[in-house]
């Protein structure tokens, strides 16, 4: 039998041919060769959030190493953060485009890679969507990651009671420095001597006061200039007596213009406010939000940024997503008849690695280890893997013992995260055919069944494996067939 492959019966007939096309996802990196296709299939971006948006995935690219694809007419952005691999809630880019399905082969794709599905981001408007096609899951949310989001109209004029204090900034400002200008930033050499002038400057106030983080924000965002521009991306300085005093830096996506930098000199009373106005006017005509972003957990920035009556402050929620297996703390221990059931150990190694080991046995078990090691095979790679697996709760592997000894291996993993799991059963050689994987088979399947909690196991084996279907087809319902496997599943 394999533990590699869902059963497609567990598929609604109308997704199965689609999601099997997208079993073997490939993403393309995020970087300045590629930003430009995002772009285009960000037209159609529906959600208030910055973090989808090119500009600000190029900006933080060390951090996210961010890829994407396109499904069922979705984009599916997936972030790789210190090594772990997080998916965005998928977006439509096209009018027909289908998320349930996207999400089926993200779903997908961590099963067969045994990750765990854990989104970075997910819209507070898409939770409901989530609450129903998940069971188990875990959301966090952290204030100071929200975002300001404004209606551009009011940027762009300030007008009635509530703006009153912006305007009176702006008069301050155009009162006591008459020839400061606003305008779009040139690409020229000269410009960017101005440009780097101003760096030095902001920075000499900037270290005076600030944290880890804001200094590396800072660093990003005089990394991003180096960056060849877009349509999409707009810069714009507020200029006095040929120096540069302000600067700002956003991109449009979907209806939102969104400001990635923005920073003034302090000895400009009423620049920040000069510079909304005026930035809003020139390159939010065409949207109906504008993003500033987060106020990183500052008490200024978010006396200010509210200052500005934002329409909302959109969360940025983070969901992981959890097999059955969560609700289990440790390996546990089970019998049956004849058999026990439980952890493998490190006395078992020996054992163990020849049961994983033997070519012969493993060709019918669907999986090939040296699709996963990396570097030289350890003596006990498969006793740490089977036990990461539980870790991470996305595979149970138990020992099945006769009289204390290990005797083979039951598997339940290719968690769908929606209720079901497949099952897999090896033996070592000398302990098939005298119906102990029969009897481990029905005890396993009623324990994910009845004390995890599982909708239904499935199972599947090759054509030609004989043993393994007499076996699958005595406990479990056949549901049907291809050119290379049979196919069975059990529900409570």
């Amino acid at each position: 039998m394999s533990t590699d492959k869902e059963n497609p019966a567990e598929i609604d007939e109308s997704l199965s041919e689609t999601l099997e096309s997208y079993l073997n996802i490939k993403f393309e990196d995020i970087s300045c060769k590629t930003v430009g296709q995002l772009i285009k299939l960000g037209q159609k971006y529906p959600y208030l959030l910055s973090c989808y948006s090119p500009g600000y995935l190029l900006m933080w690219r060390e951090y996210f190493n961010a890829s994407y694809t396109t499904i069922a007419g979705c984009v599916v952005i997936k972030a790789c953060i210190s090594g772990k691999e997080e998916f965005f809630f998928p977006y439509c880019y096209k009018n027909e485009g289908d998320i349930n399905i996207a999400l089926g082969a993200i779903e997908r794709y961590c099963t067969k890679k045994s990750i765990p599905l854990s989104f970075y981001i997910v819209p507070r408007e898409m939770m409901p969507f989530v609450a129903l096609r998940y069971d188990n899951y875990t959301v966090n949310l952290n204030r100071n990651e929200s975002e300001y989001i404004y209606l551009s109209k009011d940027m762009q004029q300030f007008s009635g009671k509530k703006y009153s204090g912006q305007r009176n900034h702006i008069n301050k400002f155009t009162n006591l420095f008459p020839n400061a200008i606003f305008r779009p930033l040139n690409d020229t050499d000269e410009e960017k001597k101005k440009l780097e002038k101003f760096w030095n400057r902001f920075e000499d106030d900037f270290q005076k006061n600030n944290i880890l983080s804001a200094r590396y924000e800072l660093k990003k965002a005089r990394e991003m200039l180096l960056l060849p521009c877009s349509e999409s991306d707009f810069a714009a300085i507020v200029e006095l007596e040929g120096e540069i005093v302000s600067f700002c830096f956003g991109e449009i996506i979907g209806d939102i213009l969104i400001i990635h930098i923005e920073k003034s000199l302090d000895h400009y009373p009423g620049v920040y406010q000069f510079m909304v106005k005026n930035f809003a006017e020139k390159f939010g005509q065409g949207v109906k939000y504008i993003n500033r972003q987060d106020d990183e957990g500052s008490r200024g920035l978010r006396i200010s940024k509210t200052q500005y009556q934002p329409i909302k402050i959109e969360e940025q929620i983070s969901m992981q997503v959890h097999s059955e297996l969560i609700r289990l703390k440790k390996i546990p221990s089970l019998k049956s008849e004849r058999l026990t059931y439980s952890q493998i150990k490190k006395d078992d190694i020996p054992k163990y690695n020849r049961l994983c080991l033997d070519e012969e046995l493993n060709k019918y078990w669907g999986y090939d280890y040296h699709d996963d090691l990396q570097g030289e095979l350890t003596y006990d790679y498969f006793y740490h893997s089977a036990n990461s697996d539980f870790t991470n709760k996305v595979g149970l592997s138990m020992a099945i013992r006769l009289k204390k000894q290990l005797i083979g291996e039951v598997v339940i993993n290719e968690f769908n995260f929606r209720g079901s799991a497949n099952i897999g059963i090896r033996l070592l050689p000398e302990y098939i055919g005298k119906g102990y994987g029969k009897e481990a088979l029905a005890t396993i399947c009623d324990f994910a069944l009845y004390n995890i909690g599982l909708k239904r196991v499935t199972a599947y084996c090759y054509r030609e494996n004989i043993v393994s279907y007499k076996m699958l087809k005595s406990v479990m319902t056949s549901t049907g067939e291809d050119e290379t496997f049979y196919y069975f599943r059990k529900t409570v």
